[in-house]
């Protein structure tokens, strides 16, 4: 397809040079993942150096390995050397993996086991003196530092995106609705990356040229471009396609191209080689989008490579490993707060008339209702003035939030800004209503959820999850079934314990608390 290209207009302080030529990888795509990488190696060494210090005292003993020994110094050293590289097998440098939250924290876990299980093969296969203890320790404090350093790099690198660097600059090439779609998918500051500009296909024939629409220097407004129609081969009347996506990556500063789904394989494979050499990386959005990670997979079929979608099941092991971690959890939490269960109690008891736990029918897994449990927190009459207030309704869907609710009573508003009301829902855990992560359980009928957010009753419901850790009250009810969704596809015990990482600070900034 040869392109009919019309001026792009060149980003500040970027002129056009040769197509190819001018496209130059930001810098921060090598040094943000280098500077992490050297901090994960200091956090390592502080780490395992801290568990010696805690495990043996002022004086360390030797190592023992097979027949000889080693300090157990040294020994340190090398296993806090390994973890950057753990690390880096594991995805965790990658310039979109850093700075994303749940999915980085899970990576991070992940490594954290790898590095564990492998400490432990050597020991066995070496016959070292090592402690088991010692290692749990090391490889506990390793995950915990390495996953607060990584928050506060995750925050450095939002406000530096917030700011306009450090973000990936990309053209996105397709029709008009796919890539004003893929636009509007990307066109958020946190995930790093800026659209700059628009290489558009004639949707009403794939044969079309590309007219190329270029977005100056933040600027949201797209310019003209006018297509010409082709022959189907790549070329049209005036050059390659190659050569109008280069063009225009050039003028605006891009350094990804961004492929909308519904792109036909010529296309792509014309882009790709148009791209080779030059630095720039290629993204392709497919056709079918949110699908679990985990059941898709990349297929060679007959020269063609495929997607293949299975069904998302999760594996029985792993489910019995989540419910055991439950309510075990659950158990010893019960125990270790049962001075807090009573202070709370008394408080509850003494700020209103009525009972001190609020019971209530909520929907669990499969459609199952069962009784829920929590601190009251509203004054005993608080579902009869339900009606009544109605109106004052500040959520959507199915949830019901009003900020100032009239009904909450003082230690009750201390109780929602700090969770604690939500402690006795241990208990639902330790019977099998709930999880400890999972979505969070509504006061509806089953029949209520309709099309997607039914989805979130194929697992149990949580104390805490993904929803709860990103926003809470302040996100709408399409964003909160949006969490829900990926939390269901996507599970992992990764992710579950990540999400219990990120609860504490959660519950401390009491963002949504209402």
């Amino acid at each position: 397809m040869a392109v009919a290209t019309d001026a792009v207009v060149p980003a500040a302080g970027r002129p056009a040079t040769r197509p190819g030529f001018g496209i130059v990888a930001p810098p921060w795509r090598r040094t943000v993942p280098a500077v992490v990488a050297a901090v994960d190696l200091g956090v390592a060494v502080v780490a395992v150096l801290l568990a010696l210090r805690i495990r043996f005292g002022a004086d360390v003993p030797d190592l023992y390995v097979a027949h000889g020994a080693v300090g157990h110094v040294a020994a340190a050293l090398v296993v806090a050397a390994a973890w950057p590289g753990v690390l880096f097998a594991h995805g965790a440098y990658r310039t979109v993996v850093i700075g994303s939250g749940v999915e980085e924290a899970g990576r991070v876990v992940e490594a954290g086991l790898t590095l564990f299980a492998a400490v432990a093969v050597l020991h066995l296969l070496l016959s070292t003196s090592l402690s088991a203890r010692l290692v749990a320790l090391a490889t506990g404090l390793l995950v915990a530092l390495t996953l607060a350093v990584r928050l506060v790099v995750g925050r450095v690198l939002r406000r530096a995106r917030l700011e306009g660097r450090w973000r990936h600059r990309a053209v996105i090439y397709g029709t008009t609705a796919e890539a004003a779609a893929l636009a509007r998918q990307l066109d958020r500051p946190g995930l790093g990356v800026e659209v700059v500009g628009t290489c558009l296909v004639d949707g009403d024939d794939r044969r079309a040229g590309t007219g190329v629409v270029a977005r100056a220097a933040g600027a949201r407004a797209a310019g003209a471009g006018v297509a010409g129609p082709g022959d189907g081969s790549g070329t049209a009347r005036s050059g390659p396609v190659g050569t109008a996506v280069l063009e225009a990556m050039t003028a605006t500063g891009a350094d990804v191209l961004a492929v909308a789904g519904g792109t036909s394989p010529p296309e792509v494979r014309s882009l790709a080689w148009a791209l080779e050499g030059t630095g720039a990386e290629l993204m392709i959005a497919p056709a079918v989008p949110d699908l679990a990670q985990q059941s898709v997979t990349v297929e060679p079929v007959g020269g063609a490579v495929l997607l293949r979608v299975q069904e998302c099941r999760q594996r029985r092991g792993r489910l019995f490993v989540k419910s055991a971690i439950d309510r075990v959890g659950a158990a010893l939490l019960l125990v270790l707060l049962a001075p807090v269960f009573a202070v709370v109690a008394v408080a509850v008891k003494l700020s209103s008339p009525g009972p001190v736990l609020y019971r209530q029918e909520r929907v669990g897994q499969y459609g199952r209702t069962f009784e829920f449990l929590k601190f009251r927190t509203m004054v005993t009459e608080a579902d009869a003035q339900l009606a009544q207030l109605a109106a004052a309704n500040e959520s959507d869907g199915l949830l019901f939030k009003i900020r100032e609710d009239p009904r909450v009573t003082r230690v009750g508003r201390f109780l929602r800004r700090t969770s604690l009301d939500e402690l006795p829902q241990l208990w639902n855990v330790l019977r099998g209503d709930m999880s400890l992560v999972g979505p969070r359980p509504l006061p509806v009928d089953a029949e209520e959820f309709e099309g997607d957010a039914r989805r979130r009753l194929r697992v149990r419901p949580g104390i805490t999850g993904l929803w709860q850790v990103s926003g809470r009250s302040e996100l709408g009810w399409e964003e909160t079934v949006a969490l829900d969704m990926y939390y269901v596809d996507h599970w992992s015990l990764a992710m579950d314990l990540a999400i219990l990482a990120r609860t504490p600070l959660a519950v401390l900034r009491g963002t949504g608390a209402w």
